[in-house]
């Protein structure tokens, strides 16, 4: 927690601050509460209290910036809350609590999997296709995308792994679910930059070895825990990260000065083998969700940067990945998506 503040921090100018794409009131306060709160939570001071802070500061910048969020948000933000009723004074979680962060880490990968209901998860070329996104893929992988049928398999073994941890938890299997997520996990992390996703779900993996596993709960308010969880997850879930289909277009966006030069777009063209930004989830989301006021947010930063700009045109260039065939999976395109004057 303290680290994803840390992370947001480094670029408090661009997005946060009154000037940012999406200003958040009272933001030095709001971060310097939750990265004091998630320190107390790392000492073991006012546990709860601080949880509580730390959640409710995650919630108000995940309610201004939705266009940075991830799935390791909603998930972090979920379960710190959780977490408050999880902490007691003698170091004993509660069954209910227990089994509350458990079910929690059920539903993340029983809704990754059944989000991904498209056609490419059922033909097994999902994973190559997202091989080929830069902003996500690492650049050892591309080498894989001489093997479909390894590509093919690692898209069915994901799709199993992730419906069927619920169902091995419950069948007393879980270290079974345990090894097949793990192993899952690790292979995002080695190859795809997905954030702190890939710290947080291995660590999560970690409320499934204590011996009390989610059948030795018994307690009638079982039922009623997972059904208010279950209603949560349905109203509002975003596990849904390359579902129903990943992204199948690269993605490149530009702005051009009225002189015809290309002025940089701070933080879009960030593309290394091992960061991951937030500026990277942007232009990912920037696409298919982006109100008109974000590219008009970009556009007014830039032309602050280059006061030399009289106006600023930004465009979006859309390259289909290939089939394994080598087919385009879609229509090239290079649009316009916003224009205005700087003075």
């Amino acid at each position: 927690m303290l680290a994803d503040f840390g992370d947001r921090l480094r670029d408090f100018h661009a997005f946060y601050s009154p000037t940012g794409l999406f200003p958040v009131p009272f933001a030095p306060l709001v971060f310097a509460l939750g990265m004091l709160a998630a320190t107390a939570v790392i000492l073991g001071f006012a546990s709860r209290i601080a949880l509580l802070v730390v959640w409710g500061a995650l919630g108000v910048l995940h309610h201004y910036a939705p266009l940075l969020l991830d799935s390791s948000d909603d998930l972090m933000r979920a379960m710190a809350l959780l977490m408050v009723f999880a902490v007691r004074k003698d170091g004993v979680t509660p069954p209910l609590a227990l089994f509350a962060l458990q079910a929690q880490v059920m539903f993340v990968h029983l809704y990754a999997g059944l989000a991904k209901s498209g056609s490419m998860w059922r033909d097994g070329t999902a994973v190559s296709h997202v091989l080929q996104l830069e902003t996500f893929a690492r650049p050892w992988t591309q080498g894989l995308l001489h093997y479909p049928a390894l590509c093919k398999a690692l898209t069915w073994s994901t799709l199993a792994i992730e419906l069927m941890f619920a169902p091995l938890v419950f069948a007393s299997m879980p270290w079974l679910a345990i090894t097949g997520a793990l192993l899952l996990h690790l292979g995002i992390f080695a190859a795809l930059k997905v954030g702190t996703f890939s710290l947080i779900m291995p660590l999560s993996l970690m409320l499934f070895a204590p011996v009390r596993f989610v059948r030795s709960v018994r307690t009638p308010l079982v039922p009623v825990a997972l059904a208010a969880l279950l209603f949560v997850q349905l109203r509002d879930r975003t596990w849904s990260m390359f579902a129903p289909n990943p992204a199948h277009f690269k993605l490149s966006i530009s702005a051009r000065a009225d002189t015809g030069e290309d002025v940089l777009l701070e933080g879009l063209r960030e593309n290394t083998a091992f960061a991951y930004t937030r500026w990277a989830k942007l232009k990912h989301n920037l696409m298919g969700n982006a109100a008109p006021s974000v590219f008009g947010g970009l556009a007014r930063q830039m032309c602050w940067r280059h006061p030399e700009v009289n106006s600023l045109r930004i465009g979006v260039r859309a390259e289909p990945t290939r089939t394994p065939d080598g087919a385009p999976s879609g229509p090239e395109y290079d649009q316009t998506v916003w224009s205005q004057p700087c003075r």
